[in-house]
Order: structure tokens, then sequence, then C-alpha cells
């Protein structure tokens, strides 16, 4: 039984590590890296990240028209 429990915790513990590595540590280690080359962003928020900014920055960037010597 105790075999049992210590088994259950483990694969639950491992789950929640694998969980917290790919949905925060790996955004914010990006994010880091990101502001450090002068790339700027909005900030990242846990689980829904930053989808919202984004829909908004490119609504707006594609209401823009752009000119004609603009395609380079």
């Amino acid at each position: 039984m105790e075999l049992v429990i210590l088994v259950l915790c483990s694969f639950f513990l491992l789950a929640l590590i694998k969980f917290l590595y790919g949905y925060l540590w790996i955004p914010l280690r990006i994010q880091h890296i990101l502001n450090s080359q002068g790339i700027k962003g909005p900030p990242y928020r846990f689980i829904h990240g930053n989808n919202r900014e984004v829909d908004k920055m490119r609504k707006e960037a594609l209401s823009k028209t752009l000119g004609l010597t603009d395609h380079r």
C-alpha cells in the first residue's frame, strides 16, 4: 500500500514539475532572453499568456495601410 502511494505521489510531483516547467519557466526564460536583446513585448501572464495583448497589437497593425515603398 505504501508503495502505491509513493508511486502516485511521485507521478503527481513529476507531472507538476513538467507543467510548471512548460507553462512558467520556459515563457519567462524566453521573455528574459528577448528583453536582454532589447526586444520588448507585453508581459507574460500565467496560463493565459499574453494572447489578448498580441491579438490587440495584430488588429492594430492590420488596420493600418502600408505605403507603396513599405514592402521591404
